[in-house]
């Protein structure tokens, strides 16, 4: 029998090969794909915040009387507000306001809660 010296791969190494470069792209995939879902979740998160701060600062500058209502362009989104008398110091007429935003997902537990303080002056004297 004549030694025959042959060059290349074995079925078995290419096998190998084929599943180890499949299993390096499913994890490439998989990683892309929770990537792509935090940044859709991140994109809808800021829209949220921003219809939300929308809504409060027209309620801070008086543009609003309302005290709960839908956000702007967010289906199914709602907030609410409370406004109780802030004690600071010697201050008068001072209010801290409590503006609560609500999901779809979960309409009564608070998706995000923000404060802020609203001076009010007093009525003139007639």
């Amino acid at each position: 029998m004549r030694n025959v010296k042959r060059s290349g791969f074995t079925l078995i190494e290419v096998i190998v090969a084929l599943a180890i470069a499949g299993g390096a792209l499913v994890l490439l995939l998989s990683a892309n794909q929770a990537s792509l879902r935090k940044s859709v979740h991140a994109t809808q998160e800021a829209a949220v915040l921003r219809a939300a701060e929308t809504a409060f600062d027209a309620y801070r500058c008086g543009d609003s009387d309302a005290t709960e209502g839908g956000l702007k362009g967010m289906p199914g989104w709602t907030w609410k507000i409370r406004a109780s008398r802030a004690e600071v110091g010697s201050v008068e007429n001072l209010q801290r306001l409590t503006f609560d935003v609500y999901s779809p997902d979960a309409p009564q537990e608070p998706f995000g809660t923000y404060e802020a303080l609203r001076y009010r002056p007093p009525e003139p004297e007639p």
